[in-house]
């Protein structure tokens, strides 16, 4: 099966085009049991690992998820989503914190239980340099 193409410019993340679809990921973000607060390198590198004990998983501003996508000139348009498996693994729910420009959807939950993952997709709904926001989709 060959590829047609890959596009490395997703800060880190390449795809590479063709059946199957294979991503090729940095290493996970990986955390212990207590509280974290998870960067935006962690966000966009797409996987975190967090040995919760009960603790809270707090999320980088919008700002700064932005400021990595954008990658110095590349333009962010209302619209572009972002995705981030969180995976608890500990015993004790994660629940997740969030910060300026990041506001959660009115259906969704913050809360990983114990020993499960959470699919995460961050939706940009304001684009404007230094004043970004998302919705959180999860």
């Amino acid at each position: 099966m060959a590829s047609s193409g890959t596009d490395s410019s997703g800060q880190n993340q390449s795809i590479k085009v063709g059946s199957p679809l294979i991503y090729n990921l940095p290493a996970p973000a990986s955390y212990g049991a207590a509280s974290q607060s998870y960067t935006a390198a962690d966000i966009v590198g797409g996987i975190i690992v967090h040995a919760s004990g009960g603790a809270a998983g707090n999320l980088p501003t919008a700002a700064a998820i932005a400021a990595i996508l954008r990658g110095g000139a590349t333009p962010l348009n209302i619209g572009d989503t972002i995705e981030c498996l969180i995976c608890n693994g500990g015993a004790g729910s994660i629940t997740l914190g969030l910060a300026t420009g990041v506001t959660n959807d009115a259906n969704g939950t913050l809360v990983i239980p114990t020993l499960t993952s959470k699919y995460c997709q961050f939706r940009f709904t304001g684009t404007t340099p230094g004043a970004e926001t998302c919705v959180l989709y999860s």
